[in-house]
This record gives structure tokens, sequence and C-alpha cells, in this order.
């Protein structure tokens, strides 16, 4: 369980490497053209979790330029009918070329 937890933490610290070093670039980069997706598990408004990274994605809108395409409440409880997998689908069909699934308990 912990491996798996350090896992996690090390792909999300990549993904933070990997935007500031763009931020960090001598050129500007710009994010226009390109689409992500961002799949919560609770609310997009909880106060918690799945707030924190609707806001990280708006606020990656807003720097880059870039397009989120979002879904919340994606778990058992409010969604009993609905997987990952669909929903991954359906991002990509609205243009996401990367998708943040931001839990494993959905």
């Amino acid at each position: 369980m912990r491996t798996r937890l350090r896992w996690k933490a090390l792909a999300a610290l990549l993904v933070v490497f990997t935007m500031l070093a763009a931020a960090c670039a001598e050129e500007e980069v710009s994010g226009e053209g390109f689409t992500f997706g961002m799949i919560l598990v609770g609310p997009e408004n909880d106060r918690g979790w799945s707030q924190a990274h609707f806001e990280a994605g708006q606020y990656v809108e807003e720097q880059l330029g870039a397009t989120m395409v979002s879904l919340d409440k994606v778990n058992p409880a409010d969604r009993p009918e609905t997987t990952v997998e669909q929903v991954v689908d359906d991002m990509i069909a609205q243009g996401a070329q990367l998708v943040f699934a931001t839990s494993d308990d959905m």
C-alpha cells in the first residue's frame, strides 16, 4: 500500500516538475490547443481533495491557455453505472490529450 502511494506521489511530482520546467523556459510556452481531462471522485466544490484538483486545473487553464474537460462525483455511490474507462473514452472523444484520474476509489 505504501509503495503504491509513493508511486502516486512520484507521478504527481513528475507532473509538477514538468510544468515548472515549461514555465521556466526561455521562450513563452502556450497550452493553446491542449486539452486535458480531470476526473474527480467527489464534487468539484467539496473544499477538499476534488476541489484542490479542480482549482489546479483552472490554474493550468488560466496560466497556459489549455482547456480542461472535467467530470465530478465519479464514484460508485454517485454514479454506480459509470466506469472510469467510459469517462476517459468520453473525454478523449471531447479532445482530451491527457486525462487525470484523481483517485483510485472510483
